[in-house]
């Protein structure tokens, strides 16, 4: 099952509450405050957990992260190449 759809749940999972958070909420992280204290309470559930926000599921994030890596290789072997022209 791909882990970024939500095909395989019985049930719809509600929006990530961080989506609507205002700018407040999200540096203080109060938007978590219902499933900590959920947690706290009783071991949380699938159920209990959210659905993930578009920018966070894998299929935005890899891509993103292998440009990264990448473009850092690329730097890396420039300057290592340059390195070995200094001896």
């Amino acid at each position: 099952m791909d882990p970024d759809s939500d095909q395989g749940n019985s049930k719809k999972r509600e929006p990530c509450p961080e989506d609507t958070a205002n700018c407040l909420s999200r540096i203080s992280f109060w938007w978590l405050n219902w499933i900590l204290w959920t947690g706290y309470k009783r071991p949380l559930e699938e159920e209990d957990l959210w659905a993930l926000n578009s920018k966070s599921r894998s299929s935005n994030v890899v891509p993103r992260l292998r440009s990264i890596w990448n473009h850092q290789k690329r730097k890396c072997k420039r300057s290592h190449s340059f390195i070995f022209l200094l001896k």
